[in-house]
């Protein structure tokens, strides 16, 4: 919790993107920035190359992550079409692959975009689907506290134990360190649109800026807290008595608040 809010305190604070953003001439003026741009002008032509080959990772790695996301969110509804083999479990299937890839073939199109603005629509959207899930996994979250939840028979001493060593302040070992890291790191893994938002205001003055980097942020950071605070209270009605790196995994396929 410390480091998230250390994290989203870092997000926020306020820096210059420009030296003359603060020009009443130039505020109906859009930005050209970049950052493979900066990188040029700073390090080199080297840089310029190295800074389009981090951002390509970056992206190309975070949409591989939402992309399995996206197959366990739709492993119920595949499932009920196509019924997997037999001792699949949760893992990656076919029909599954399919339309996780049919998906991202619809959502292609968007990728290609000439500016963020087209997506504003699209991103308030994705936005809502989101906070969705996120209050579905918090009420279920409060039912299996309350008792009104089935708990998978973690009646013994295993699960118990299990479900309460699963809400500690501070990691255990190393690889709880290793493994909690990245979630830090991802959770504000938005950097690469700041640039191209930011030459896509209309005034980008300096005191602007810092409003709409504020008020993307600490939502952002107050969601993940709630959620992850309501998420980890699941363990107690989990099969196993613990969370799973994705929580929809821990409900029933047959759900129909998740569904």
């Amino acid at each position: 919790i410390y480091f998230l809010v250390k994290a989203g305190i870092y997000s926020t604070e306020r820096r210059d993107m420009s030296d003359n953003h603060n020009d009443p001439l130039d505020n109906d003026k859009k930005g050209t920035a970049s950052y493979e741009n900066m990188a040029s002008q700073a390090f080199g032509a080297k840089a310029r190359v190295l800074s389009s080959v981090l951002v390509f990772a970056c992206c190309f790695f975070g949409t591989a992550g939402y992309a399995v996301l996206l197959r366990d969110m739709l492993e119920p509804l595949v499932d009920s079409v196509v019924v997997p083999p037999e001792g699949t479990g949760g893992g990656p299937t076919f029909s599954r692959n399919l339309a996780m890839l049919t998906v991202i073939l619809i959502v292609s199109p968007l990728c290609i975009m000439k500016n963020l603005t087209a997506l504003k629509n699209v991103g308030a959207a994705s936005m809502a689907s989101v906070l969705t899930v996120g209050l579905c996994v918090a009420y279920r979250s409060i039912e299996c506290q309350l008792g009104f939840t089935e708990q998978h028979d973690n009646d013994n001493s295993d699960n118990k134990e299990n479900s309460e060593s699963s809400m500690q302040a501070f990691p255990s070992s190393m690889k709880m360190v290793l493994d909690a890291v990245p979630l830090f790191i991802s959770s504000y893994i938005c950097h690469f649109n700041v640039l191209p938002i930011h030459n896509e205001l209309r005034c980008p003055t300096s005191d602007r800026v810092t409003q709409w980097v504020r008020t993307s942020m600490w939502p952002a950071t107050l969601f993940y807290y709630v959620i992850g605070i309501t998420g980890s209270l699941y363990a107690k009605c989990a099969p196993n008595g613990e969370i799973q790196g994705n929580i929809l995994l821990d409900f029933d396929e047959d759900d129909p608040l998740l569904l």
